[in-house]
């Protein structure tokens, strides 16, 4: 179904231009003045609105600010048009709730390009209010026991502290087992201690390049190698975050394939830490990790400036490959959280309070 945009100018000939660039790919409607608007909102809610901010009578300014004030429409994603490429003019309408500008007069190709991202960011908005309402659903009286363990095994239970002894590690395992988690998450010197205690009761998973990302490739294949000599199951590798920030795409790249090379068999999730990663760096991480045969792609080390957040996971839902999932780490805290990560597609989930979310349950 063509998104629907409404387009309010007072001047013949800017209506004229944006339909001639438009109504191929949109149904457009049009309004002549803030009060047409209003008046044409009462009655059909579009996916966008284009507004011109220089009108007689009622400015852009002040439409926007009755469109803000009725329910019905506060949402409903803005971008203004103007001729004024004064910062300032900018600025006020980015505080009023503007997503964009477009200025004046159009050029088709920004004026699509615009226009296509700000209808993205609406359905990612969407997508997650959806994610969250359905958590907020599941989660309301507490999960059921059916559903927790649901849950419970798609976990990656995770101690992967400084000060984490071999007991604290046994303590991890017991309860992994008791719980039917996927695996434990484990620091790399623990692994050959636990495959030697625990044998296949429990599924191993240990972290590569853990947490900063920059090892050379050599020490991170080295790592993996031993990890797997030692008995781990599944390799949680960093990426070379600053050479991902540096735009080094191919460096990235090739490490996660050498990666992928060297752990065949066993499950390899790459973890991206989307904290310090923009959108455009995400989706490019995402085509990373799918060209490379990764079968994860993961949000955070858990030790960054921040953790997983489902509009990120459900960014990384839209752009990675069919054949790989998506696993969330960092934060996640509650049953509500992870019912919310579980909800938005995640396939796995790294938590370290598995116990306070599942171990009370009745």
């Amino acid at each position: 179904m063509m998104k629907h945009i409404l387009m309010v100018d007072d001047n013949t000939t800017n209506l004229k231009s944006a339909a001639d660039v438009l109504k191929s790919g949109y149904q457009l409607s049009m309004a002549k003045s803030g009060k047409q608007a209003l008046a044409f909102l009462k009655k059909t809610i579009p996916d966008l609105i284009l507004l011109d901010i220089l009108m007689p009578e009622m400015d852009g300014y002040e439409t926007m600010e009755q469109i803000k004030l009725d329910p019905r429409t506060a949402n409903v994603p803005v971008i203004f048009l103007t001729a004024d490429t004064e910062n300032d003019s900018e600025m006020k309408g980015l505080r009023m709730g503007a997503l964009d500008f477009i200025t004046k007069p159009f050029e088709a190709d920004v004026m699509l390009s615009r226009i296509e991202k700000v209808l993205q960011m609406e359905d990612m908005r969407l997508k997650l209010s959806g994610a969250k309402e359905k958590a907020d659903t599941n989660v309301k009286d507490g999960p059921g026991r059916e559903r927790l363990s649901e849950m419970v095994s798609h976990v990656d239970h995770t101690n992967l502290k400084a000060v984490a002894t071999m007991a604290d590690i046994r303590k991890l395992c017991d309860e992994a087992i008791s719980l039917g988690c996927a695996s434990v998450c484990i620091p790399p010197a623990y692994v050959s201690d636990v495959k030697r205690e625990y044998g296949d009761k429990v599924k191993i998973c240990t972290v590569i390049g853990f947490p900063l990302g920059y090892n050379t490739t050599a020490a991170k294949i080295f790592e993996a190698e031993n990890a797997m000599i030692n008995g781990a199951d599944e390799i949680d590798m960093v990426i070379n975050i600053g050479r991902m920030k540096a735009g080094e795409y191919g460096y990235v790249g090739e490490e996660i394939l050498a990666l992928r090379k060297c752990s065949a068999g066993r499950i390899l999730k790459v973890i991206i830490e989307t904290c310090y990663l923009n959108e455009d760096e995400i989706i490019k991480a995402c085509e990373l990790v799918t060209e490379a045969g990764a079968d994860y792609i993961k949000t955070s080390t858990g030790f960054g400036s921040a953790g997983a957040t489902l509009e990120n996971v459900l960014l990384m839902k839209e752009h990675i490959g069919s054949n790989v999932k998506i696993k969330a780490a960092g934060g996640i805290r509650d049953a509500e959280a992870l019912a919310s990560f579980y909800d938005a597609g995640c396939d796995r989930i790294g938590a370290s309070a598995t116990m306070e979310i599942f171990g009370k349950k009745e």
